[in-house]
């Protein structure tokens, strides 16, 4: 018991899991959910490689952050491996890279596979688990048996998206098609099943949310206090970005955005290293994960604490167009049915008060 405790503990980063709630069991009811919408057997890619890792020379401190289609379903945030689903056995292979003790030394634990041991299937729960050169070899077999027999089908899916291009998930779609067409099978896009269990969240992800949410919130409330004690941008980032992952899991949502003054006007400003200065306004764009949920927040305040009246009529502006915008959602209601709407309460707001 104390050895599988210390494998959680050696691999938090690299599993996802919760002391709230049994991860394996989650992952799991989502890959039989979904395998019982299929007809026939479904490839997953997870991220092939790791930031930067495409470049000998790069080393970099970016965080990995895996594909959402298969951390869904795995839970697994690492590179390099594959999930193949075969819905008439009701079976799960999770692909990984085999076991580099060399680069563990250098970067830590991997989920790697090792002749003889169970520990990757012990960790996620899943039903096998073979290394990824085994992968096509794997998945021709499987075409031959649903290519063939009484309950043949003419086609096997991958996670990818039509409108896509150049991505890992269409470059899984082209290989997938390459080994499949000896046996007459076509490829066909699961994304649509996927995302019918995906965007009904579950009361433990939306406990993970709430909780995402809460330590933001905390963490911008420990901000405010502060402030008037922020002489830059960076200066705001890094307190910020401490207050969230001190009271979290250790990871960012993504990068954290201050933007003082005309740096608000770029979408994805992340150099936060300006000066902030006294009469602007600053942007702040932020979140946390906490599981595999996030927060997202944005916020905008005073340099100085003081809005003036422009600044004031703006603020208040968009304050009631979020306020309307929220009037309006509601289940059943899709985002492109009511996606203009604070922007039209915008332009209406400017053309009556200037």
């Amino acid at each position: 018991m104390q050895a599988r405790k210390n494998d959680v503990q050696a691999y938090s980063q690299v599993f996802l899991s919760s002391k709230n709630y049994d991860s394996k069991k989650i992952y799991a009811k989502r890959r039989k959910s979904l395998m019982e919408k299929l007809d026939s057997f479904c490839v997953f890619a997870g991220m092939p490689i790791e930031p930067g890792g495409e470049e000998a020379f790069v080393q970099t401190w970016t965080r990995f952050v895996q594909d959402p289609a298969f951390l869904y379903l795995m839970g697994v945030n690492q590179a390099g491996c594959y999930l193949v689903l075969d819905p008439r056995a009701m079976r799960s292979t999770l692909f990984v890279p085999r076991k580099d003790p060399f680069k563990e030394f250098w970067n830590g634990k991997r989920l790697g596979f090792v002749d003889g041991e169970n520990v990757v299937a012990r960790l996620t729960g899943v039903e096998e688990v073979r290394p990824i050169d085994e992968l096509w070899d794997f998945v021709e077999s499987l075409a031959k048996k649903y290519a063939n027999g009484k309950n043949a089908v003419d086609h096997a899916y991958a996670f990818y998206y039509e409108k896509f291009k150049g991505d890992h998930n269409e470059k899984l779609k082209n290989d997938l098609k390459k080994v499949l067409r000896p046996y007459k099978l076509s490829v066909k896009s699961c994304a649509d099943k996927h995302f019918e269990d995906r965007l009904v969240l579950e009361p433990e992800r939306i406990d993970d949310a709430r909780v995402a949410q809460k330590i933001t919130d905390e963490a911008f409330r420990a901000l405010l206090t502060e402030m008037k004690n922020m002489k830059t941008e960076r200066d705001v980032a890094l307190f910020l970005n401490y207050e969230m992952q001190r009271r979290g899991d250790g990871d960012l949502a993504f990068p954290t955005i201050i933007a003082g003054g005309k740096n608000a006007c770029c979408l994805h400003y992340v150099k936060n290293d300006e000066q902030l200065r006294d009469g602007e306004l600053v942007l702040f764009d932020f979140g946390v994960r906490f599981g595999t949920l996030h927060s997202d927040i944005s916020r905008t305040i005073p340099v100085n604490g003081r809005f003036d009246p422009l600044q004031k009529m703006l603020y208040e502006i968009v304050l009631e167009s979020a306020k309307v915008y929220q009037r309006v959602v509601r289940p059943g209601v899709a985002l492109k049915e009511i996606g203009m709407i604070c922007w039209e309460f915008i332009m209406m707001e400017l053309d009556r008060r200037l």
